[in-house]
């Protein structure tokens, strides 16, 4: 096991910017003077570590993939620079432009196919009343489900899973750069978790497929122009549940464009990036995702964009909001009939 620093001849990077990023990540928690929590790169729970070393180095490194710390570094969106200016945030560029995505994720969204009339279609209209699935989601049938290395057995009660597309914002030509997969029962009512890997303690309802790269990425949900308002949101459900609250129309009419970050950690300005008109950010009603809204916000309006807020109901997320105010609908309705 490799520890990985930084020669003193290239550091330009000081243990507090290294901090101040990781403490902002989903999962990073303090032991002592070590930071430790999810790679940036294969995930887990607790298998990254970093740490200041002497006056010169600061040591960081996960324990399952042995990245280099560039490497990780980018991934937490910081990089060099060699004028001795303070560390930026990473510019990300489409995985194309980089490199080929892996062969099981091209392949594994090869094998999906348009979710109407699936079981998965049904599961996304109960749980966020939108009747749209964009062309970033797909399903993929139990039958054709691959048995790979790295892409996670589907559970056996399982009809299929839905297959969630990440891009980088500035692509526009269906590359796959990450997935997340959803699995979902025969009747279309519920997700079933898949079982926890190797190094995981507990099931996942909607994990990354290994050797997604979802640093800078987002799921395209809905695409206006570049003038219009963007719409940020947490997750795939929640930003199809946003196009339902405001109306897939009116935010068409508007120009408007609604993307799925993976997870707070992807509430960054590469998000938006691509996008130079007014924002909004639709925090779910927790404290995690909140403060990653704040962080955000206060970051673009530093940029001169013009950014708004909204926030969910404590302990809800914009999904449950738009599914109470569907049932509320469909209440009143049945009141009105009677």
């Amino acid at each position: 096991m490799n520890s990985y620093r930084l020669p003193r001849e290239r550091r330009r990077i000081s243990w507090p910017d290294l901090e101040r990023v990781l403490q902002a990540l989903p999962g990073w928690r303090r032991e002592g003077r070590e930071l430790h929590g999810p790679c940036p790169l294969c995930g887990g729970r607790r298998r990254c570590w970093a740490r200041p070393g002497d006056s010169t180095d600061i040591l960081f490194q996960c324990r399952k993939c042995d990245a280099s710390f560039d490497d990780l570094l980018t991934a937490v969106g910081l990089r060099h620079r060699g004028d001795g200016a303070a560390p930026q945030p990473k510019t990300f560029r489409s995985r194309t432009a980089q490199s080929q995505a892996p062969d099981h994720l091209v392949g594994l969204w090869a094998l999906g196919e348009p979710t109407d009339g699936s079981p998965g279609a049904r599961y996304l209209t109960r749980r966020t009343g939108c009747t749209v699935t964009p062309p970033s989601i797909r399903w993929c049938r139990a039958a054709k489900w691959p048995k790979r290395k790295r892409i996670r057995p589907l559970p056996t009660d399982a009809a299929g899973a839905l297959l969630y597309r990440f891009t980088s914002p500035s692509d526009r030509a269906g590359t796959v750069a990450a997935l997340q997969v959803e699995a979902v029962n025969r009747a279309g009512s519920r997700s079933v978790p898949f079982d926890p890997a190797p190094n995981e303690d507990e099931p996942r309802k909607r994990p990354n497929v290994g050797g997604s790269l979802m640093t800078g990425r987002a799921l395209l949900v809905l695409h206006g122009d570049r003038s219009g308002r963007t719409h940020v949101v947490e997750g795939p459900i929640d930003a199809l549940a946003v196009v339902q609250l405001l109306g897939i129309e009116a935010l068409r009419g508007a120009g408007d464009t609604v993307i799925g970050a993976p997870g707070t950690s992807g509430f960054s300005v590469e998000a938006v990036s691509s996008y130079p008109g007014p924002v909004t950010l639709w925090t779910d009603g927790d404290e995690g995702g909140y403060l990653a809204t704040i962080r955000l916000a206060r970051a673009l309006r530093r940029l001169g964009r013009e950014v708004e807020l909204r926030a969910a109901p404590q302990g809800q997320d914009w999904a449950d909001v738009a599914r109470d105010l569907a049932e509320e609908r469909e209440e009143r309705e049945a009141i009105r009939c009677d």
